[in-house]
């Protein structure tokens, strides 16, 4: 019994150790992106944040989180990616395995940032997509800014739109 004690207790510390996020302070910073909307006008529709990630949700005025046709979502990912080309080959090939004519391209990767674009069209599943991400490199996870609209893939003023404000934004 007291070896079986013994074995369950060294399996529950190692586990502990294991998972950063089960003991100790919560690995999430407290910066978050800060966006330039312009003149627009965007709201916060969701804001939630657990010890593995944290997300802020902004919708143009007059669209909800349920039925947005523009969403821009501030995220971080806790998790031990050591780079940006990392990160996002994980997430790219996820979501190449789930949505039929799924389509990506990085517009350029430092290894410690990235902005990558993915789209695909109405799959039956899935309604038409397009969406840039901005990655940044932050120990203990990546900082996420992304920017999505439902429909066929984005002109390129609205594509340089945002990669503008991508460019300007700043991490508070």
């Amino acid at each position: 019994m007291r070896t079986t004690l013994a074995l369950l207790a060294a399996l529950l510390l190692a586990g502990c150790v294991m998972d950063p996020t089960a003991i100790g302070p919560s690995p999430i910073p407290p910066e978050r992106w800060q966006i330039d909307f312009g003149s627009e006008q965007w709201i916060v529709v969701s804001n939630t944040q657990t010890r593995g990630y944290r997300m802020k949700e902004y919708v143009p005025v007059g669209q909800t989180g349920d039925n947005w046709r523009e969403i821009t979502t501030d995220q971080f990912i806790v998790g031990r990616f050591p780079t940006t080309t990392y990160f996002m080959q994980l997430n790219l090939a996820d979501l190449a395995r789930q949505v039929n004519g799924f389509q990506s391209k990085v517009i350029y990767d430092t290894g410690g940032e990235a902005v990558y674009e993915w789209w695909h069209p109405d799959s039956g599943q899935w309604p038409a997509e397009d969406q840039l991400c901005l990655v940044k490199y932050y120990p203990g996870g990546m900082m996420t800014l992304s920017y999505a609209h439902k429909g066929p893939q984005m002109d390129e003023a609205q594509r340089t739109k945002w990669l503008d404000r991508f460019k300007s934004a700043k991490l508070q």
